[in-house]
């Protein structure tokens, strides 16, 4: 009986330790936010492990006229042009239209690990993603977006042709700079805030995983007890 109770409470220390080490963010990569008009767009998935400080994941493209040439990691809030943090090449098999970008997998010079000041730039929402292609060669972006925590209110950055966070309460639309009248794309689960005109970090899922593990180690440790009780 002692081995089944330091079993459930080992299982629940672990499941707790495990959940506190991993982070997911995202991001919506538009031109928009880039200052162009392409139809290009992007959703960012990427997972930060807390122990190793080693961000991966992938970057899903679509809706390019030409192949992107590569995407980027910076360092940087909105609107700023930031310091590049890593390069990141197509995957195998990529097309004009759509293809992924993958951490690490076609990156350069192995995985994407974040030092103490990018780490903190992440948290803050201060790292951004882009994708380039030849008609925007870096320095210039195709299309680009802040990372931000999984979950967190989310705001397109303002930049020009877009709208800055200044309409009480919408979701930033169409670019201000054309007639084709379509809606820069948004994660599915991100809410607008637009008391900023930034994308803000906020909450992620950890916390409700270590609640979890620990309600399942609790249980585990009140039936081994049940059981010596007997």
């Amino acid at each position: 009986m002692k081995i089944s109770t330091f079993l459930a409470t080992s299982l629940g220390v672990f499941l707790l330790a495990g959940a506190a080490n991993a982070a997911t963010y995202t991001a919506t990569l538009t031109g928009a936010q880039a200052g162009n008009t392409t139809d290009a767009k992007a959703t960012a998935t990427l997972d930060f492990d807390e122990g190793t400080k080693v961000l991966s994941g992938s970057i899903v493209y679509e809706n390019f006229t030409i192949v992107p040439t590569q995407a980027n990691v910076h360092s940087g809030a909105c609107e700023e042009s930031g310091t590049n943090v890593k390069s990141i090449v197509p995957d195998t098999g990529a097309t004009a239209a759509s293809g992924i970008f993958s951490l690490p997998i076609g990156t350069a010079a192995g995985p994407l690990v974040l030092d103490a000041d990018q780490e903190t730039a992440l948290v803050a929402g201060n790292l951004f993603a882009t994708i380039s292609t030849d008609a925007f060669a870096f320095p210039l972006y195709e299309i680009r977006g802040q990372i931000v925590a999984d979950g967190a209110a989310n705001t397109l950055c303002g930049t020009a042709g877009t709208d800055a966070g200044t309409d009480s309460g919408t979701t930033p639309t169409t670019d201000a700079g054309s007639d084709d009248n379509t809606t820069p794309t948004t994660t599915p689960t991100t809410t607008v805030d637009d008391s900023s005109g930034c994308n803000t970090s906020g909450s992620s899922s950890p916390g409700s995983s270590a609640a979890l593990a620990l309600g399942l180690g609790l249980a585990l440790y009140g039936m081994a007890r049940k059981r010596k009780q007997a």
